[in-house]
C-alpha cells in the first residue's frame, strides 16, 4: 500500500508542477530559465538547513557519487520540461510515469522474482490511470 501512496504523491506533484510550467511558458519563460530556477530553489532549500545545523565532513568520493546519481534526475526534469513545450501536460505526465512499470519490470528480471502484491496493485492503478489519461476506450470528441 505504501507504493500506491508514493506513486500518487509523485503524480500529484508532477501534475501540479506541469501546470506551473505551462503558465511560465505562457509568460515567455524558456526551458532553461524554468529548469534553472527549479534547480536553484531546490539547492537553496537544501543548503539552508545544511548551513544552520551540525555538519559532518563528507568524503569527496561520496560527493562524486551523489553528483553522478543526480544526473538522471536533472535530465528527467529537463526532458519533462521540454516535452511540456510540445505536448499537453496530461500526455507528458503519462509518458513520464512509464518509468514506474519499466522499473518494476527491470527489478523483477534482475532479482528473478515476482513483484510484491503492493507493487502489483500500484502498477495496476498506474496502468488504469494511464489508460484513462490517454483516453483509451473513451469517446471521440468529433
Amino acid at each position: 500500500m505504501r507504493y500506491f501512496f508514493l506513486v500518487l504523491l509523485g503524480a500529484c506533484s508532477y501534475g501540479i508542477l506541469s501546470t506551473f510550467i505551462k503558465f511560465a511558458y505562457a509568460e515567455g519563460f524558456t526551458v532553461d530559465e524554468v529548469n534553472g530556477c527549479q534547480v536553484f530553489l531546490g539547492s537553496l532549500f537544501i543548503w539552508i538547513p545544511t548551513l544552520l545545523f551540525k555538519r559532518e565532513r563528507v568524503p569527496l568520493k561520496q560527493v562524486l557519487v551523489l553528483l553522478v546519481a543526480g544526473i538522471p534526475t536533472g535530465l528527467t526534469g529537463l526532458f519533462y520540461y521540454t516535452s511540456l513545450q510540445y505536448t499537453p501536460a496530461s500526455l507528458s505526465i503519462v509518458l513520464l510515469f512509464q518509468f514506474t512499470w519499466i522499473g518494476i519490470l527491470l527489478d523483477s528480471l534482475l532479482r528473478r522474482s515476482r513483484p510484491s502484491k503492493d507493487k502489483l496493485f500500484s502498477l495496476a492503478l498506474l496502468l488504469v490511470g494511464t489508460a484513462m489519461a490517454g483516453g483509451v476506450g473513451g469517446r471521440d470528441s468529433d
